[in-house]
């Protein structure tokens, strides 16, 4: 849209220039958006380059904790990801825990690293981020001392086809903080 204003946007890629046979494909920094009929909006990370990522930078507070939560879906058969956090550059993965499926034969639980969805529905570009289609997953992150912006990053592990990447939606990010009190000289 002519009003777009991408630095308020807050979502980086670290995709880089390049071409798979198709007119504006892969666009140095891009995070690829896409839509379902007219009812919801959702990121592609991007397939066509390996270990593609789309990232945010968060103000963080030492000490305390952030709880991360996102929804993923396959495109085609099961793609796999990683949520990583940690200072700009220096990110590592996270345990997930997978807390909705979708029926599509998924346990809940504990995942691991690699975010996998099975889909419920047969693949076809009909139902291509479809509800029925969403897993939730959800993790924690304590901030380490001196630090204060952290990197929150979603990156493409495996995808089986270069054109079908790992779908993303609903990232939420929320913080417990720590507190500290002195009650009438106790500790």
């Amino acid at each position: 849209p002519d009003d777009w204003n991408e630095a308020r946007f807050g979502w980086h890629s670290t995709q880089v220039d390049g071409t798979n046979d198709e007119p504006g494909e892969q666009r140095a920094g891009a995070v690829e958006l896409q839509r379902f009929g007219q009812s919801n909006t959702w990121a592609e990370i991007v397939a066509a380059q390996a270990d593609t990522s789309i990232y945010q930078d968060i103000r963080v507070t030492p000490g305390n904790t952030y709880h991360w939560s996102l929804e993923h879906q396959s495109v085609r058969r099961a793609n796999t990801m990683q949520v990583l956090i940690g200072a700009p550059g220096k990110e590592q993965p996270r345990q997930a825990k997978r807390t909705k499926t979708n029926g599509g034969g998924d346990q809940l639980g504990a995942v691991g690293t690699d975010i996998t969805t099975n889909n419920k529905l047969a693949y076809r570009e009909s139902n291509r981020g479809a509800a029925e289609n969403w897993e939730t997953y959800e993790g924690d992150w304590t901030c380490p001392e001196g630090m204060t912006v952290a990197r929150f990053t979603f990156k493409s592990i495996d995808v089986p086809s270069w054109n079908n990447g790992n779908l993303v939606d609903d990232i939420g990010f929320s913080q417990s903080t720590t507190l500290r009190y002195d009650p009438n000289g106790g500790t």
